[in-house]
């Protein structure tokens, strides 16, 4: 009788191992991304965000990670009623090739949109005031972007080493230039920086090798260190302001520059 459950027992053990070890986890196609914000993910990777107020901030170099991270994302859609985009949001979002921005986004968070390899263009409502560090650094797939007139702030490296990138233009809201804005942009040819910019941030421009001529407008009273070294295609400079401060290094390397023009009431380079 001991032997026969024994043999009934390792008959139960041989069943129970042939069974399946693991069942698939179903990945969620919906849930939420702010205290009032709904996201939902069909099939065809269009990630739609609707509600209202603030998207949340994700960190992902602290494990704070957006729910739709690793999920094959090819269209944004934010719906109007968001106020923001949240930090590292669709960073490394590597099939991202449209997003939609409504006029009531103010803010976009820094690393939103980096190394979004597969994003070809950006328009930045007017509803925008600040765009934040590295929002879309890396995207080197982007060859245009549209800011809006609201932005008066662009963070440091926002949209450094987005080589494909050919022409911007700062629009009179902005005042501010950050750190390596635009360093490393190679493709970048043409630039319009409109009056309003006070400040051209260190790097700014740095390596934009295809940029041929610039033209400081007369509100910028500093143009920072090394802001266009290592732009080897600028032939022409104009710088307009009358205070103006030109730091060390600003037009270092520029190896075909043949024409700058500087104001007689600059005291000091």
């Amino acid at each position: 009788m001991k032997r026969r459950a024994i043999s009934i027992l390792l008959v139960l053990c041989m069943v129970v191992a042939l069974l399946p070890t693991t069942t698939l986890a179903v990945e969620p196609t919906s849930g939420t991304c702010g205290e009032n914000l709904t996201w939902t993910l069909d099939s065809n990777g269009t990630l739609s965000i609707s509600g209202s107020g603030d998207m949340t901030d994700y960190n992902l170099s602290w494990g704070i990670r957006p729910p739709w991270e690793d999920r094959e994302i090819i269209a944004v859609i934010i719906n109007n009623g968001v106020t923001s985009i949240g930090n590292d949001a669709f960073d490394m979002c590597w099939s991202l090739s449209s997003v939609t921005i409504p006029n009531s986004v103010t803010s976009i968070g820094n690393s939103a949109f980096s190394w979004c390899d597969s994003l070809t263009s950006v328009t930045i409502p007017d509803s925008v005031t600040s765009i934040g560090a590295e929002a879309f650094k890396w995207c080197d797939s982007l060859t245009s972007v549209t800011i809006g007139n609201g932005v008066t702030s662009i963070g440091s490296e926002a949209f450094a080493g987005c080589t494909t990138l050919i022409s911007v233009t700062i629009p009179n809201s902005v005042t501010s230039i950050g750190s390596q804005a635009f360093k490393g942009c190679e493709g970048l040819a043409n630039v319009i920086i409109s009056n309003g910019v006070i400040s051209i941030g260190e790097k700014a421009f740095e390596d934009c090798t295809s940029l041929t001529n610039v033209i400081i407008p007369e509100s910028v009273t500093s143009i920072g260190v090394h802001s266009f070294s290592g732009c080897s295609s600028l032939t022409d400079v104009t710088i307009l302001g009358r205070e103006v401060s030109i730091n060390w290094g600003a037009f270092e390397a520029c190896s075909n520059l043949t024409s700058v023009t500087i104001p007689a009431s600059v005291t000091s380079i």
